[in-house]
């Protein structure tokens, strides 16, 4: 018996999520050996699936929202390889188990990140302009290194 262990995260809320999740391993002929909550914000399906519907699987886990990362894809590619690869119904009636440890993660966008330091996104931008200008018209020195394909008034970009 081969075993997976996927993670993936989703914004969405757990309510919304659930059920999707959990018709989806009923609809593709999974069995949940377990379920608990490892976090306020991760939880973990313990599921028991055939060899043969482990595409259906796949797809339906992408289709409800759910987003894996790079090794999930990886491990389910794997398997959608192995399935395509394997012929005689003994084989494709293989039993695979999957661990998939879900997070869920709060939509934090980057204006509230801002907010959050205690700065808004227009006065970083204006004190950065104010640096900006305060550096470019400051008066050049004789001792000044240009660059030699440059002239000492085009130090600045416009």
């Amino acid at each position: 018996m081969q075993s997976l262990d996927i993670q993936g995260f989703s914004y969405e809320e757990r309510q919304g999520l659930l059920p999707s999740l959990t018709s989806a391993f009923a609809d593709c002929g999974g069995w949940i050996l377990n379920r608990k909550t490892l976090s306020p914000t991760t939880m973990e399906f313990r599921v028991e699936i055939q060899l043969r519907a482990v595409i259906d699987l796949y797809a339906s886990i992408i289709s409800s929202g759910l987003e894996l990362t790079r090794a999930g894809h990886l491990g389910f590619t794997h398997l959608c390889t192995c399935r395509k690869n394997l012929t005689t119904p003994a084989d494709l009636g293989q039993i695979i188990t999957i661990r998939l440890e879900i997070s869920f993660l709060e939509d934090a966008t980057l204006q509230s990140l801002f907010l959050s330091a205690g700065s808004a996104p227009e006065s970083s931008f204006t004190s950065l302009s104010a640096r900006r200008a305060s550096f470019c018209s400051a008066p050049t020195t004789q001792t000044e290194t240009v660059h030699p394909r440059r002239t000492a008034g085009s130090a600045c970009p416009a």
